[in-house]
């Protein structure tokens, strides 16, 4: 189905991961059962081979919207699109952002992290070596009823400790999703709340996607 390369959509995606993407999805419209276990892959192993071709499937429905093939329809039947792949679409804006400026980042970027001596490679969403920058995305949003979701802040949480033990020479970025409620948004509910945890240095920006602006809170 895919007619090119993985530098189509992002250097991390193959098309033979794309390809092992797809014949998942094709497997699942017959079987709940294994579409299921599909998505709990996806969950627990985001950056496994078929969670990375579901991720490019994604970024090619929505840039080629000539040539989709079954590709968007087939995603939107998995009703798979809202969960893994909206944080996909979102690092995509973020990257696209960067790249108007002249700046690449890369999916997946890896560096030494550690808070001492013994270090351990840790992937961010998005990353250069030149510059040297480290991206982290969050498209998380307020629940249905307007409350905290409180378990995807130790996510945030989690995000600015990597940062704290990652090579102090990056420039450090917390690119969030815009969403507000009763005029306040869930990134500068974070900063109020939890604020005490962000590391000096660390940017925090959110995006406006409908109108493609990103502002920096920090």
């Amino acid at each position: 189905m895919m007619d090119e390369d993985l530098s189509v959509v992002d250097v991390t995606v193959s098309a033979r991961d794309m390809e092992a993407a797809i014949k998942a999805l094709q497997k699942g419209r017959k079987d709940p059962k294994y579409l299921e276990a599909f998505r709990q892959e996806l969950e627990s192993s985001p950056r496994s081979p078929r969670a990375r071709g579901l991720m490019g499937l994604f970024i090619y429905a929505a840039n080629h919207p000539g040539r989709r093939g079954g590709v968007e329809e087939l995603l939107r039947e998995s009703g798979m699109v809202h969960n893994a792949l909206v944080g996909c679409l979102f690092e995509e804006k973020v990257r696209k952002l960067f790249l108007k400026k002249g700046v690449v980042l890369r999916r997946g970027f890896s560096v030494l992290v550690g808070v001492a001596a013994t270090k351990k490679r840790r992937k961010f969403d998005l990353g250069s070596d030149n510059p040297p920058i480290l991206v982290e995305c969050k498209s998380h949003t307020w629940t249905q009823g307007g409350n905290m979701p409180s378990a995807k802040m130790t996510v945030w949480n989690e995000a600015m400790y990597y940062f704290h033990v990652a090579p102090a020479e990056f420039r450090k970025i917390l690119f969030v999703f815009k969403h507000e409620r009763a005029g306040q948004s869930l990134a500068a509910y974070y900063l109020r709340t939890h604020g005490h945890l962000v590391p000096n240095g660390v940017e925090v920006r959110e995006l406006d996607t409908h109108a493609d602006v990103a502002t920096q809170l920090r």
